[in-house]
């Protein structure tokens, strides 16, 4: 299955692969939030890994990690990162805290060193993949989906979320009324996700959405918590930096924005696409062999023909 998705593949992989601070999806409300939201999607699922995988989680936040280490007390759990730089990123920032906290981190490392995830991940490695708001950054979400697929040992569960085409319409219709080009990418419908999972080896995909409103009393905090959340990496966006004017030009609006409500904020939509499916079962192959009952051919070869 092909997509037709326009999405700048430099631009995505500036933004996942060399992201070099954590901070923003540690404490940004929203991936906080879905995050929390995604794990209780997975209450009903039954599942029981052995070994468990949070996909990209220098973008997706602590919510998933927190809650499912907590679930799976006796499960191996990892994360995968595209660089090495960036897994032992996270993987120091986890270990801050305490003394006591350091100190067994420091024992873990010399006792029994973590090795790294990175790049390709070995065939039927994992029971369950997690991954919260970092497939829609993905230039080619369905071949992630085919590499989840090959991770993923027999009826390993895959479990995401992703922002959907909904998200900022707000912020799209300013940006008409101003004449700019979009703010943002076209993001994937989730009826075209669903798809995507059955084409890359995935069953019984359940994929649904809801619509979250967050409200601001000014701009600037709103444009601080949108940069935290990704980048515009439509091929078609502004090719140079923007200027002063622009930045003004784009708060003025928003403040107009807020003073046109009755409360003094104004809001944005950010639709939130939940899915989960299972690797699918290998076909059992064809078989050309034909299986006759002796007596019966004999019977019938002794019938007076016609």
């Amino acid at each position: 299955m092909t997509t037709t998705r326009p999405i700048d593949s430099n631009a995505s992989r500036a933004w996942l692969n060399e992201k070099v601070s954590r901070e923003a999806s540690a404490h940004h409300p929203l991936i906080q939030e879905v995050g929390k939201r995604l794990v209780s999607h997975a209450e009903w699922i039954k599942l029981d890994p052995s070994v468990w995988l949070e996909w990209r989680s220098s973008v997706g936040g602590d919510a998933v990690r927190n809650a499912f280490t907590q679930r799976f007390q006796n499960a191996q759990h990892h994360h995968w990162e595209p660089t090495h730089a960036l897994w032992q990123e996270v993987q120091d920032e986890r270990s801050k805290g305490s003394w006591m906290k350091q100190t067994q981190a420091w024992l873990n490392s010399k006792l029994k060193p973590v090795q790294p995830w990175v790049g390709d991940l070995s065939p039927s490695c994992v029971d369950l993949i997690v991954s919260n708001l970092s497939l829609h950054h993905e230039p080619e979400p369905e071949r992630t989906f085919a590499h989840w697929a090959q991770a993923l040992r027999p009826e390993g569960v895959v479990l995401f979320s992703a922002l959907g085409p909904d998200t900022l319409r707000e912020l799209h219709d300013l940006y008409l009324d101003m004449n700019w080009a979009a703010p943002a990418h076209p993001l994937i419908d989730m009826h075209d996700l669903g798809d995507m999972l059955v084409h890359s080896g995935f069953s019984d995909p359940v994929v649904d959405m809801e619509r979250l409103v967050l409200t601001y009393s000014d701009a600037q905090t709103f444009l601080k918590d949108l940069r935290a959340l990704g980048r515009n990496m439509s091929p078609n966006r502004f090719a140079a930096m923007r200027g002063r004017k622009f930045l003004s030009d784009l708060l003025a609006a928003l403040e107009n924005r807020k003073a046109e409500t009755a409360g003094g904020r104004f809001s944005m939509t950010f639709e939130v696409v939940y899915g989960h499916a299972f690797k699918a079962r290998a076909k059992e192959p064809k078989s050309s062999e034909v299986k006759l009952d002796l007596d019966s051919v004999r019977a019938q070869l002794k019938k007076p023909r016609i």
